[in-house]
């Protein structure tokens, strides 16, 4: 195995947990996980990020770390965490929810399952809707 072979299986398995940036020790190797930063560099970031690492690129540092940590693998499964996205990007009229959902279909989402994420978002926006219509009346 050659070294960037090595580096960016260290990189990738480190990288999962979000630890980008910090030294490790393997085999006697000091390995800086800043190096393979760029290696990652093909991520896909939504376009209103994307734009960040050109207008701020501190705040794209911070936003684009964030974006990472949750959007990796952790307790949720990436499957229902785009589940999840999908239902609040709905919920809050954004332009992201035809990308969501066909990552979501990537990630193994039946159309059954993408429709009930869209009911729950159609249903907690309609009981805000009933919520605040109550204050119409004497109850």
């Amino acid at each position: 195995m050659n070294k960037v072979d090595y580096s960016s299986r260290i990189f990738n398995r480190f990288n999962q947990h979000n630890l980008r940036g910090i030294d490790f020790t393997v085999k006697k190797k000091r390995i800086n996980t800043t190096q393979f930063k760029t290696e990652n560099m093909n991520k896909q970031y939504p376009p209103f990020i994307q734009k960040l690492e050109k207008t701020d690129p501190e705040l794209y540092q911070l936003v684009s770390a964030q974006h990472d940590k949750i959007m990796s693998q952790g307790a949720i499964d990436m499957k229902t965490k785009f589940l999840i996205l999908l239902a609040v990007d709905a919920f809050a009229g954004s332009t992201g929810v035809k990308g969501i959902s066909d990552v979501a279909r990537k990630m193994g989402a039946t159309e059954a399952e993408i429709a009930e994420s869209l009911r729950i978002a159609y249903n907690v926006a309609g009981n805000k809707v009933l919520n605040a219509s109550m204050a119409a009346f004497d109850l």
